[in-house]
C-alpha cells in the first residue's frame, strides 16, 4: 500500500479476522479506532508492505437461527444512518422479500440476490456515495451503492448488519471496494452483495476495515495505491459432492427445459456456495445466480428454469460455475422439432418510493413462457388516486420495466397491479405511503449540518460581501425620512377606529 498525502492520515491494514491472517508487515506500531480496526498514520510518502493468508473456502456457519428475528442484539448495527437509511418503503421491501425465509441465512441470502439483480452497475458513481434511499430511485450505483443498500435493508428486519471496506480482484485488476458482514448465529459473516456472495466469498476479498456506517477517511488531497505483488492459491478445502443433468436430452427449439445439480455438504459446518450459469447467445436462463445453503449432512437439490434457443447455431453451450466447478454442457436443439407453445407473466418485483411532486410505482414483468407476447395490459388501480394503464410487448424469455407515477397524497393507499394477456390475469398487491416523517427530518438536518460544514468558507465570504455592499449602500444613500403614509402614527390610527383611550 503506497501513496501521498498532505496531511496527516489513518491508514487502515489488513485486519485478523476468521478468514484472513496478518502473516508479517512492515508496520512496527498498529492504533485502533472505536471499532477495533488498526491502523497507522502516515504523512507524505508512504509504501507499506503485508503478508496475508486468505481462506475463502470454509464459511465457518455453524448456528443458523429462526427467522424473523426474536433476540435482537447488536443495537448499534440495526440504527439507521446517513448512507444506510431506513424508510417506510425500504422497511417494506425487505419485509416483502423476506416473507419467505424461515432463518436467518435464508432471509440474508434474499437480501442479497434482490440487491444484486436490482442494482445496474454503472462506474460514474464511483466519485460519489449514494444513501440507500437514493438508489432506490437511482437502481444504479458501485460496490458502495449495493452495499450501502443492503445494509439498510437487513438492519430494517432486525439482522444487524455493518459495513466492510478493503480491496477485492476483479478478474483483471485490484481495487478499493465495499462489501458487508451480517451477525448469524453469533458470528459476523461476510456479505458481498456486489458479487452476489454470502459467506463463501471470494478469496480475493482483503478487509482493512469494518464500522456502523460508510466512513471517508482518505483526505481528498491523498492519492493511493493498493496493489498485490504476489499470489499463491490453494484450491477450495471443501468437502462437497455434486451431480448434474439436464431435463431433456434432445430439445426443441423454444422448449422449456431444466438444469438440476444435487450438492451433499460433507463437511460440520453451513456451506453457503454461489453457483451461475452462462449461456451461448439464444438461451434464456429465468435466475442465473443462486446462492445455496446447505447444513452438514444434508443434500440440496438447485434448479434452473430455461428455454432453449430459437435459431440455426450447430453448438449451444451452458457453463454451470461455482466452487470446485466450472464445467460446459453442451446442448442439442434439433431444429426440426417443435415445441408446444405456452405464456407465463410473472410480476417479479414492485417497489414504492416517493420523488418530487409524487410517488413513483416501479415493476418488472417478466415473460417466463416461451411465446412471444405482442400485447401485455398493465392496470393499476390505487385507492383514492386512479387508475393508470399500460400496453406493451414482452419476448419470451425477456422482463421489462415498467413505471407509474401518481402526485403526493399524503397518507396510505393499497393498490393492486394487473398484468393481463388473453384470458390469464396475474396479479400484485401493495400499499403506498406518502407522508415527510420524523426520519426524513432527521436526515435533513444531518445533509444540513453536513452541507454548512463543508462549506462554511463560501458562505461566510458571501456574507462577508453582501455587509460591504450593504454599507457602501448606506454611504452612498443615507437614509431619508419620507412622507408620511395614512394611518402611519398610532393617533391617527386611533381615530380611524374609534377607539378611546
Amino acid at each position: 500500500m503506497k501513496g501521498e498525502t498532505e496531511n496527516s492520515m489513518k491508514l487502515y491494514t489488513p485486519q485478523e479476522t476468521r478468514r484472513q491472517t496478518l502473516i508479517n508487515s512492515t508496520i512496527e506500531k498498529y492504533d485502533e479506532d472505536e471499532y477495533g480496526n488498526k491502523y497507522t498514520s502516515v504523512n507524505k510518502d508512504y509504501d507499506e508492505r503485508f503478508w496475508i493468508r486468505v481462506n475463502g473456502g470454509k464459511p465457518f456457519i455453524t448456528k443458523n437461527n429462526f427467522f424473523p428475528v426474536t433476540d435482537i442484539t447488536k443495537q448499534e448495527h440495526l440504527q439507521s444512518t446517513e448512507y444506510s437509511m431506513i424508510t417506510k418503503e425500504i422497511r417494506n421491501k425487505a419485509g416483502e422479500i423476506t416473507k419467505n425465509s424461515e432463518t436467518e441465512l435464508e432471509a440474508v441470502r434474499d437480501l442479497t440476490l434482490w440487491a444484486n439483480n436490482r442494482i445496474t452497475y454503472n462506474s460514474k458513481y464511483s466519485s460519489a456515495v449514494l444513501s440507500s434511499s437514493e438508489i432506490l430511485q437511482t437502481r444504479s450505483g458501485v460496490c458502495d451503492e449495493y452495499t450501502n443498500l443492503y445494509v439498510a435493508l437487513a438492519r430494517s428486519v432486525n439482522l444487524p448488519s455493518r459495513v466492510v471496506s478493503g480491496i477485492a480482484f476483479t478478474g483483471s485488476e485490484w481495487v478499493k471496494h465495499a462489501w458487508a458482514e451480517t451477525y448469524v448465529g453469533n458470528k459476523w459473516v461476510p456479505v458481498d452483495p456486489t458479487f452476489g456472495e454470502v459467506g463463501q466469498i471470494n478469496a480475493m476479498h482483503i478487509k482493512l476495515y469494518s464500522a456502523p456506517s460508510y466512513i471517508r477517511y482518505i483526505p481528498q488531497d491523498t492519492k493511493t495505491s493498493e496493489k498485490v505483488l504476489q499470489i499463491e492459491k490453494k484450491e477450495y478445502e471443501i468437502s462437497l459432492e455434486k451431480k448434474h443433468s439436464l431435463s431433456s436430452t434432445e430439445l426443441a427449439p423454444k422448449q422449456p427445459f431444466q438444469l438440476k445439480m444435487n450438492l451433499t455438504n460433507k463437511e460440520n459446518t453451513i456451506l453457503t456456495p454461489t453457483y451461475f450459469v452462462q449461456t451461448t447467445e439464444g438461451i434464456k436462463v429465468m435466475n442465473p445466480r443462486k446462492i445455496v445453503l446447505i447444513n452438514p449432512g444434508k443434500t440440496k437439490e438447485v434448479v434452473w428454469d430455461m428455454i432453449a434457443p430459437y435459431g440455426e447455431r450447430e453448438k449451444y453451450y451452458l457453463n454451470l460455475k461455482g466452487p470446485k466447478t466450472d464445467e460446459l454442457i453442451k446442448l442439442n436443439v434439433n431444429q426440426e422439432l417443435s415445441a408446444e407453445e405456452h405464456s407465463l407473466l410473472e410480476i417479479k418485483d414492485v417497489f414504492t418510493h416517493k420523488t418530487d411532486g409524487g410517488v413513483q410505482i416501479e415493476s418488472t414483468i417478466q415473460n417466463k413462457g416461451n411465446k412471444d407476447l405482442e400485447s401485455v395490459e398493465l392496470v393499476l388501480e390505487a385507492s383514492e388516486l386512479g387508475e393508470i394503464h399500460r400496453s406493451l410487448s414482452i419476448p419470451y424469455g425477456e422482463t421489462r420495466e415498467v413505471n407509474f407515477f401518481f402526485p403526493k397524497a399524503v397518507g396510505e393507499h393499497n393498490f393492486e397491479l394487473k398484468a393481463i394477456t388473453g384470458n390469464r390475469t396475474t396479479s400484485y398487491f401493495g400499499t403506498i405511503s406518502v407522508e415527510f416523517r420524523e426520519q426524513e427530518k432527521e436526515n435533513l438536518l444531518i445533509s444540513t449540518i453536513k452541507y454548512l460544514k463543508q462549506n462554511t468558507a463560501t458562505i461566510f465570504a458571501a456574507i462577508t460581501i453582501l455587509l460591504i455592499i450593504g454599507i457602501i449602500t448606506l454611504i452612498l444613500h443615507p437614509y431619508k425620512e419620507g412622507p408620511k403614509i395614512p394611518f402611519e402614527e398610532k393617533e391617527e390610527w386611533e381615530k380611524l377606529m374609534n377607539i378611546k383611550k
